[in-house]
C-alpha cells in the first residue's frame, strides 16, 4: 500500500514542550512540525537533541543521526548547527554522545561537506589507536561508507599495531558481520601478504569468526552451575543483587525441585531470602499459590513486593486476577509497583482495560516508569491478542520513550487495522526505520 498522503492530514504546530517531547522519543511529529513550520524559536531544543544523545535504550534502538540531519539540513541555521556538531566531535567525552555526533558528522560529509569528512576521519584514526577509548568502534561505519577501502586499509594498519603491542588486546571486530564482510575479508587477505600489521589483524579477525560460532552453553551445563542446593545456598547467604543466577536456575529446574523450593521459601522468615528465592519463579511457574505470597504482594518492603508481583504474574488465576484489580482500584500501584500490570499479562479479561486505562490517564510517570509500563502493555497484548486493548496501545505509543516499544505498538495496530491513518501518517517520519516501514503497510 501506498503511504498516506501527507495532503490529506493538516500537521499539527507543537508548542514548545510537545516538541521537545516528540523530539527527544523520535516521533515523527516533530520532523513534520519542522517540515511544515521551521523551527522558530525551538533551535536550542534541536541543537541540544544533536549535541547529547536522547536516545532510550541506545544499544538496542535506530540511530538519530540521519534522522536529525533531516531535520536541520534546510533550516537557516544549518550553518550554526554543522559547526557546533564538527566542534563538539572534538571535545566531547560521552560514549553515546560521541556515537551520535560521528552518525551526524557523516551525514554533513555525504553532502559535500570536506571538512566535515577530514573531521570524522580524524576522530576515527584517533579513537582507534587508543587502547583506551571506550569503544574503538566508533565512527567506522561512516569513515567505511565515505572512505571505503582506503579508510579499511588504514584502520587494519592500526588495529595490527595495537595487536603487535599486545597480543592480548581485544581490538575491534564488528566488522565481521558488515554486509560487506565478504569483500573486505578478500581485501584484508590480499593485503595481509605483504603489510605485516594487516597480517596479524586478519589473523585475529579470523580467530574471532571462530570463537564466535562455538555452541552456547546447554541445559545441563546450566543444571550444573546452578544446582538446587546452590541456589539455596545462595539464597541463604543473601548472595546476588540481580536475579540473573536465580532466574536460570528456574528456567531449567525440574518439577520436584521446584516444589523443593517452593516448601523453602513458604518456611522463610526473612524478606531478603524470600525475595531472592522468588525471583526463581520468574522463569518458573509457582507450583501452586499460598495466602502469603498473595500477601507479600502487599507488603511493606518495597523489594520483597515487587519480587512477589512478578513471580504471580508468571501464572493464570482467579487470586491473580483480584489482586491486580484490587491494587489498581486502590491505588495501591501509585508508588514503586510500576510493574502491577504485569499481573494482567496472563490474567486480563475483557473489561480490565477500561480500569488499566483510567489507572494509566491519571499517572504522569517518569521516562523509566513509563517504559516499564509500556512493556506490560506490550507482553499483555502478545498474550491476550485481544482488539480491546487498541486504546491502551495508543497509550504506548504516545507515552512511551523506546522506539522498539512504540514499533510494537504500531505493529499490533496496524495488524488489527486499528491504526489510526494520522498516526500512520506521522509514523512515516518516525527516527525508527522499522516505525516507516510499518507505515506503508495496511
Amino acid at each position: 500500500m501506498k503511504p498516506v498522503d501527507q495532503k490529506d492530514f493538516s500537521v499539527k504546530r507543537l508548542d514548545r514542550q510537545e516538541f521537545q517531547a516528540a523530539l527527544a522519543k523520535g516521533q515523527g511529529r516533530a520532523r513534520l512540525h519542522a517540515l511544515r513550520y521551521g523551527l522558530d524559536d525551538l533551535k536550542d531544543l534541536v541543537l541540544e537533541a544533536c549535541l547529547h544523545n536522547q536516545v532510550y535504550d541506545q544499544q538496542s534502538e535506530s540511530s538519530r543521526g540521519e534522522w536529525l540531519y533531516e531535520i536541520i539540513k534546510d533550516s537557516p541555521c544549518f550553518p550554526e548547527f554543522r559547526d557546533a556538531i564538527l566542534a563538539a566531535l572534538e571535545t566531547e567525552l560521552d560514549f553515546w554522545d560521541q556515537f551520535q555526533l560521528c552518525e551526524l558528522t557523516k551525514e554533513i560529509a555525504s553532502s559535500g561537506d570536506d571538512q566535515a569528512r577530514q573531521k570524522l576521519r580524524e576522530f576515527v584514526y584517533r579513537n582507534a589507536a587508543d587502547p583506551e577509548a571506550e569503544g574503538d568502534w566508533l565512527g567506522i561505519h561512516g569513515l567505511l561508507f565515505l572512505d571505503g577501502v582506503e579508510g579499511l586499509i588504514q584502520l587494519a594498519r592500526i588495529f595490527g599495531q595495537r595487536l603487535l603491542a599486545d597480543p592480548e588486546e581485544l581490538v575491534y571486530d564488528s566488522i565481521l558481520y558488515h554486509a560487506a564482510y565478504p569483500q573486505y575479508a578478500k581485501i584484508l587477505k590480499l593485503s595481509s601478504q605483504s603489510d605485516p600489521l594487516i597480517e596479524r589483524y586478519w589473523k585475529y579477525l579470523k580467530k574471532r569468526k571462530r570463537a564466535s560460532a562455538r555452541p552456547s552453553i546447554d541445559r545441563e551445563k546450566a543444571r550444573k552451575k546452578y544446582s538446587l542446593t546452590t541456589i539455596l545456598d545462595n539464597a541463604r547467604n543473601e548472595i546476588g543483587e540481580y536475579p540473573g543466577r536465580y532466574m536460570s536456575f528456574g528456567k531449567h529446574a525440574t518439577p520436584d525441585e521446584l516444589e523443593e523450593l517452593l516448601a523453602c521459601l513458604l518456611n522463610e522468615v526473612r524478606n531478603p531470602v524470600r525475595r531472592r528465592l522468588l525471583w526463581v519463579f520468574r522463569r518458573a511457574k509457582l507450583p501452586r499459590i499460598d495466602q502469603i505470597i498473595l500477601d507479600w504482594a502487599n507488603a511493606d518492603d518495597d523489594q520483597l513486593r515487587s519480587a512477589a508481583i512478578e513471580a504471580l504474574a508468571q501464572i493464570s488465576d482467579p487470586g491473580v486476577h483480584a489482586l491486580a484489580r484490587m491494587k489498581l482500584e486502590s491505588a495501591q500501584a501509585s508508588g514503586i509497583d510500576w510493574n502491577v500490570l504485569h499481573l494482567f499479562i496472563n490474567n486480563f479479561e475483557t473489561g480490565d482495560e477500561i480500569l488499566i486505562k483510567s489507572w494509566l490517564d491519571h499517572l504522569q510517570p517518569a521516562r523509566e516508569d513509563a517504559h516499564s509500563l509500556g512493556y506490560s502493555l506490550l507482553r499483555m497484548m502478545d498474550q491476550q491478542e485481544n482488539p480491546v486493548l487498541s486504546d491502551l496501545l495508543l497509550w504506548v505509543y504516545e507515552n512511551i520513550p523506546c522506539a522498539n516499544c512504540r514499533y510494537f505498538s504500531v505493529r499490533w495496530l496496524n495488524k488489527l487495522n486499528l491504526l489510526p491513518d494520522p498516526i500512520r501518517f506521522e509514523c512515516q517520519f518516525d527516527s525508527d526505520e522499522d516505525i516507516r516501514a510499518q507505515a506503508q503497510i495496511k
